[in-house]
């Protein structure tokens, strides 16, 4: 993975507790914001994407500079998270044609909830052909 992403804090969180923390495979560095997940794992993304590829995180010209490695914690599992975040980079998004059903609506609700457009398409149609094999 690769650059940047704004920020939606619900709780910031300093540096301090980064050093037990988890740190995600596909999000390990490069960020210019850190985002923690509610199960204590941290993303490194660049706010550029997420600035261009969502909604619901603000531009970063309408936040205040954070400190250097302050941490912004999200109430999403780090399995949402992980898959969430590859939609805000120019990349190819992930494959969800085996994701169970409540790990779908789990990342379809963030998407919602963030505004990431791409994710929200993509678990559309997913949805859409599980309706017609049922």
């Amino acid at each position: 993975m690769s650059e940047n992403a704004p920020a939606s804090p619900d709780t910031a969180v300093d540096a301090d507790s980064k050093a037990s923390s988890k740190v995600s495979k596909l999000f390990s560095s490069g960020g210019d914001v850190i985002f923690r997940s509610s199960d204590g794992v941290l993303f490194h993304i660049q706010q550029k994407y997420l600035e261009n590829m969502t909604e619901g995180f603000p531009l970063a010209e309408h936040t205040t500079p954070t400190q250097k490695d302050e941490i912004v914690s999200l109430p999403e599992k780090s399995s949402v998270l992980e898959l969430l975040f590859q939609f805000t980079y120019p990349q190819m998004p992930p494959d969800l044609d085996d994701l169970e059903f409540p790990a779908l609506m789990e990342l379809a609700a963030a998407a919602e909830k963030y505004f990431v457009h791409h994710s929200r398409i993509q678990g559309s149609s997913i949805l859409l052909s599980m309706k017609n094999i049922c």
